[in-house]
Parts: C-alpha cells; structure tokens; sequence
C-alpha cells in the first residue's frame, strides 16, 4: 500500500488539490522536514483554501522577506503525533509553531481551529494527513507588557461659560 512506502510529502505532492500547500512547503523549506521519521498530523489546507485568503495576506506571506511568518502558519497546521480522526476528541492540541489549535468533534463532523475535514484520513509512513477548507492563522503572539487601560475621557464641568461681547 501506498501508506507504507510514502511520506507525508509524497501523498501531498501526489494530489492536484494540495498543489499550493506543496509550494508554500517548499517555499518555506519545510518539506524537507515533514520527509523525516515523524509522527506527524497535517492538516493540510487545499487549494481552495488558499484562494480564499485575501489576496494581500496570500501576498505578503509569499514575499522572500516573510518566510519565518510563512513557515510559522505552516507549523500551525502540524502536529507531533499520529492523529487518525477516529482517535480525535474535542480540545486543544500544540501545533509545531507551539501555539494550541482547538479540535471540535461533533455529530457534524470535525472541525480544527474552525477548519472542516473535508475527506478521509490519508495515511502516510510517518503520519497522517486530514484534508481542511481553511487555512488555519495562528493566533498572534502575546507580549509581556501589560495591556494599555483605556482612557477616560475628561469629566465635563457642569458650570457655564460665560460669553464675551
């Protein structure tokens, strides 16, 4: 079977539909990585995803300048660990940028990070693969500092002024 001589890489360059995540993969330098002995989840955003982010987002984060932010929302969508969707219950799980992404599973399916499965899990020889509708943003990162207290506007005097002639 496939699964025993293919990686996750092999099985995403192998369908049509995951050709803009291969790109980005590569463009990133990260399939390289996902090669390796693995575990590994991806949930792998297809080619319709991509086309619906905005087209400025989908622009910047292809500029050579942002590779590390690429790379970084790349990693959002992997986890260490085998995850076939008969074993996934609802909570969060960290992704390997090391932020947690949230699972759902419901009667009306699987969702993660607010992303559908859309197709059965695809079984490679160092993980899995679930096919999403959405690319998945990790949440921004939080700073130390402590948040700005909003200002209050000035009390107004009751008192009249009085008018010059």
């Amino acid at each position: 079977p496939v699964s025993v001589t293919s990686n996750v890489v092999d099985i995403i360059s192998g369908d049509n539909q995951f050709s803009t995540l291969l790109m980005a993969l590569k463009l990133a330098g990260l399939d390289t990585a996902l090669i390796g002995d693995g575990p590994f989840t991806v949930f792998v955003p297809t080619n319709d995803a991509f086309d619906a982010l905005p087209q400025a987002l989908a622009d910047m984060l292809l500029l050579p300048a942002n590779i590390e932010q690429l790379a970084n929302v790349l990693k959002y969508h992997v986890v260490a660990a085998n995850a076939d969707s008969s074993s996934l219950t609802s909570g969060n799980i960290e992704t390997l940028n090391g932020k947690s992404v949230e699972v759902d599973v419901s009667d009306m399916g699987i969702t993660v990070g607010g992303a559908n499965f859309v197709g059965p899990d695809m079984i490679a020889n160092n993980g899995i693969i679930h096919a999403i509708d959405t690319v998945m943003m990790p949440p921004a990162d939080s700073t130390d500092e402590p948040e700005e207290e909003p200002i209050e506007p000035e009390e107004e005097t009751t008192e009249p002024e009085e008018e010059t002639t």
